[in-house]
């Protein structure tokens, strides 16, 4: 680690630690970093916006609400980092290992994830639209459904809902409102898949697999994936 970067790194701890009141934000935007130890750093807020960071090492790194899009992350070592927050807006994480991850609540529009490990990832409420998943090994279908679909089809909407009242014994996803639930029990972490539901086209009937309620989310918000049609052909 060369002196500018580790003076750099010091001032965003201190920057941290007295809640900005001295130190300053590290701003490595379009940093050269490839192959940097950052194992174990506190970046949580850092600007890390287009930076070259292929096969860096991050693992256990605090990552927390930075802000990583355009950044190569090509063949990066991410297990265990927590990027809750975070942005990764267009980044590339192609063949990047993320096992034991969070990005709950992460940026990942547009990002590539072709051939990503993300097994055991913490993916509730991160934002997939539009990311490539192929070749990448995804978390339990359980888990993906808990990513933030948001406003999906109607069609897809009575599938998700469904699925949610086979799987909340005595709810039922078209009585949320009369009920007098909360707005924001759409939203608990205890749910079974996020989306935004449209209770007055809920019509019951039988649920669909988990496996197979994520094969359909992706298919039809992500830019690519093994369960893409042309994946699945020969």
């Amino acid at each position: 680690m060369n002196k500018r970067l580790y003076r750099t790194l010091a001032e965003h701890s201190t920057w941290l630690s007295t809640r900005g009141k001295k130190g300053k934000c590290a701003d490595l935007s379009g940093a050269g970093l490839v192959g940097v130890d950052l194992s174990n750093k506190r970046l949580r807020s850092a600007v890390l916006a287009g930076a070259d960071l292929r096969k860096a090492n991050l693992r256990c790194a605090d990552l927390r609400e930075a802000d990583l899009r355009n950044a190569d992350l090509r063949e990066a070592s991410v297990q265990r980092a927590c990027l809750q927050e975070a942005t990764l807006i267009e980044a590339n994480l192609h063949q990047a290992v993320l096992s034991g991850a969070s990005l709950r609540g992460a940026m990942l529009h547009d990002a590539n994830l072709s051939g990503a490990l993300l097994a055991g990832v913490d993916m509730q409420l991160a934002q997939l639209d539009g990311a490539n998943l192929l070749g990448a090994y995804l978390p339990a279908p359980q888990m993906m459904l808990l990513a933030n679909w948001g406003n999906v089809s109607p069609d897809l909407c009575i599938q998700l809902m469904r699925y949610v009242v086979a799987n909340r014994p005595g709810s039922s996803a078209c009585g949320v409102e009369s009920a007098g639930y909360p707005d924001d029990a759409l939203m608990r972490t205890d749910r079974c898949a996020h989306f935004v539901e449209e209770v007055e086209i809920y019509s019951p009937g039988p649920a669909l697999s988990a496996f197979e309620l994520m094969r359909m989310c992706i298919r039809k918000y992500c830019a690519d994936s093994d369960y893409h049609t042309h994946s699945m052909e020969g």
